[in-house]
């Protein structure tokens, strides 16, 4: 009850197609853009930098009940950075997409907001809506927080278990074991371009992003 229904977002950088989606969501939902791409918000008073040890970077961004965590690379196989991960560990809702092979390491499928499921800006809409204004609705997707270990998806209790795990011990039993215990990795897949999103065919937000561009434009000369 406490959090702040909108989603929220910190980038350093624009690539796309995160400003795009960001300035479509903007249009339906309370959005908060705190870094350099399309800015409409501050950050919160003395937020120090990001890092996943950063209890105080955690503790203000967890005020703000989604975030916006869609990778630079978002279909990428294997490429997941701190974004979701931080999120998740906060209390905050992650919003994000990727590569297939990502559903695998999440928590469980209710703890997270796929972009994937929704066929247009409107329809995510309304679900972050519902969630933000219904308690139920809102512990469906933070209740694995509280649930037994055994529940949450195989790939997510390895994940926590290799990071618990201290690195120097892990390196030395793959050294003295070698390659009959510990196989070589797999080979990633490599990216995609991605398909449709939101309805929006191929991914490409562009429009939406000189859409916003206009508007700033005009409200900048005093255009209505």
């Amino acid at each position: 009850s406490d959090r702040i229904p909108a989603v929220s977002w910190i980038a350093i950088d624009c690539l796309p197609p995160r400003p795009g989606i960001i300035v479509g969501l903007a249009e339906h939902f309370p959005t908060f853009s705190m870094g350099n791409c399309f800015n409409n918000y501050h950050l919160p008073r003395n937020l120090p930098g990001r890092g996943v040890e950063n209890l105080e970077y955690q503790s203000k961004m967890a005020r703000y009940m989604f975030y916006f965590a869609v990778e630079n690379a978002p279909m990428c196989e294997g490429y997941m950075t701190e974004k979701v991960w931080m999120a998740l560990a906060r209390g905050s809702i992650p919003i994000y997409t990727g590569h297939d092979s990502f559903t695998e390491l999440m928590p469980t499928k209710k703890s997270y907001i796929d972009l994937r499921d929704y066929d247009s800006f409107e329809a995510l809409a309304a679900e972050l809506e519902a969630i933000a204004s219904d308690e139920s609705r809102y512990d469906e997707y933070t209740s694995w927080r509280y649930d037994h270990p055994s529940t949450w998806s195989p790939g997510f209790r390895k994940l926590l278990r290799v990071q618990s795990t201290d690195i120097k011990v892990g390196l030395c039993a793959v050294l003295a074991k070698g390659p009959t215990v510990f196989p070589k990795a797999d080979k990633m897949g490599g990216c995609s371009s991605g398909g449709d999103l939101l309805g929006v065919k191929h991914g490409d937000f562009g429009a939406y992003i000189e859409a916003a561009r206009f508007r700033s434009k005009h409200h900048e000369t005093g255009v209505p």
